[in-house]
């Protein structure tokens, strides 16, 4: 039963993501191998994984995926992966600000909290990058 609930969130998490990109009309391959890698990470079925190509197509309900992503560890999975799915092109555009509002407020997690979140996830982003940067020096 453990091991069911934490797929189901790990769908709930996937889905999510995908109604975000959907939402803030970001699908594109980027989208589309990232929410393939948290699908991979949280181990979904191929039965799973086509539901959350659906919703990238189709678009789905942000708030129903959220809410059933009930434990902390998860949650805490779905604010890393979306604030750097939003901040990869370094800016968040208002739809994206409102997204995040709105999962902040349905996690419970205050305003400035987030802020933490999205300053120490852009300070991971650009360490990230420089350390690419080193790598291709080898």
């Amino acid at each position: 039963e453990q091991a069911e609930k934490a797929m189901s969130e790990g769908l709930s998490v996937c889905k999510a993501l995908a109604a975000m990109f959907h939402a803030s009309d970001e699908v594109n391959e980027a989208a589309i191998n990232f929410v393939a890698m948290t699908a991979m990470q949280v181990g979904l079925s191929e039965e799973q994984n086509q539901e959350v190509q659906q919703v990238m197509r189709d678009g789905g309900d942000y708030e129903a995926a959220l809410s059933g992503i009930e434990s902390n560890p998860m949650r805490g999975l779905f604010l890393q992966r979306m604030l750097a799915a939003v901040l990869l092109d370094e800016e968040i555009t208002e739809k994206e600000q409102e997204l995040i509002d709105r999962t902040l407020d349905q996690f419970g997690v205050t305003r400035q909290l987030g802020a933490e979140l999205v300053a120490w996830t852009n300070v991971g982003l650009e360490i990230e990058k420089r350390v690419a940067g080193l790598l291709q020096k080898i």
